[in-house]
């Protein structure tokens, strides 16, 4: 009886230990998985996007989930019938659409698909979508972003979203005499923004 009880009491610990060490895992992963989200929504908006410096970037990025859904939301629907038996929301199918035309796109590894998508993509677009904290945070090259014009006041803050895209212009705001946030600062908190917080009891 005695050994029964320590065997349940071990195989408890032993779910406890794997649970916190999954925990940890995914609370250093964290900032590379929101990364990846960023990098293929940018990756999207170069191929689809057809951006242009004087418009806001969110036209540019109606443009191209238009395209997306013409192109992948049927492979999207078809994926979420076989795997739960009904469609799934929009916002997800939006979201599987861009990862069924990365997985479309030719290359070895996530890294060389974003490395040659970035490396045709305009200098303004990488500069003012912060796609330079991807690349660190996930390993892959970029460009030198030489001759990438400043950012506005206004289009810095419209940067900082991130990791969703910024909606305005590269330049809006006016120009910016402030030093800027340092982008390890900017990644901390918007990772800690975006992580669902625990509830609390009887809410």
């Amino acid at each position: 009886m005695i050994r029964r009880e320590l065997k349940s009491q071990l195989i408890e610990l032993e779910k406890r230990f794997a649970a916190a060490v999954k925990a940890k895992r995914d609370e250093e992963n964290a900032p590379g998985l929101v990364a990846r989200f960023h990098a293929l929504e940018v990756a999207a908006v170069v191929l689809y996007g057809e951006p242009k410096i004087a418009e806001p970037l969110s036209v540019a990025h109606l443009r191209m989930q238009e395209k997306l859904d013409k192109q992948f939301a049927a492979a999207a629907d078809e994926y979420w019938i076989r795997k739960d038996g009904q469609k799934t929301h929009p916002d997800i199918r939006r979201r599987f659409c861009h990862v069924f035309m990365f997985e479309a796109l030719p290359g070895a590894d996530d890294n060389l698909k974003f490395e040659r998508i970035f490396s045709k993509a305009p200098v303004w677009l990488l500069h003012f979508t912060g796609i330079e904290w991807d690349a660190k945070l996930l390993g892959f090259k970029l460009p030198k972003l030489v001759g990438a014009p400043a950012l506005g006041k206004k289009a810095r803050l419209d940067r900082n979203r991130w990791p969703f895209l910024p909606k305005g212009t590269i330049d809006a705001g006016g120009p910016c005499s402030e030093p800027d946030e340092p982008w390890e600062k900017i990644i901390e908190r918007r990772c800690r923004e975006l992580s669902p917080r625990p509830r609390r009891h009887g809410l």
